[in-house]
């Protein structure tokens, strides 16, 4: 577990080639343990939607995702920006 490029939190997942992030460091010491208690968080081979992104299971819980940024999260329904 590591800091990522600010003050979220990251863990390394699988072959250390992926990190997941949070600001909650409880969370990531929760993943941590299941990790070392040989839980895989991702079975090789599944594929999942995240929002408007597409994500696959490879090997050793890792997993790769498209990274799309989602209308969603940064205009309202009629248009408008959320942030700016």
């Amino acid at each position: 577990m590591g800091a990522g490029e600010s003050f979220i939190n990251c863990l390394a997942i699988g072959n250390a080639t992926q990190r997941i992030c949070s600001y909650d460091l409880g969370l990531l010491e929760a993943i941590e343990r299941q990790q070392k208690n040989g839980s895989r968080p991702c079975p090789e081979g599944r594929v999942f939607r995240r929002q408007c992104n597409v994500c696959k299971c490879g090997r050793e819980g890792a997993f790769e995702c498209s990274t799309d940024l989602c209308g969603e999260d940064f205009f309202h329904s009629t248009g408008l920006p959320r942030y700016w």
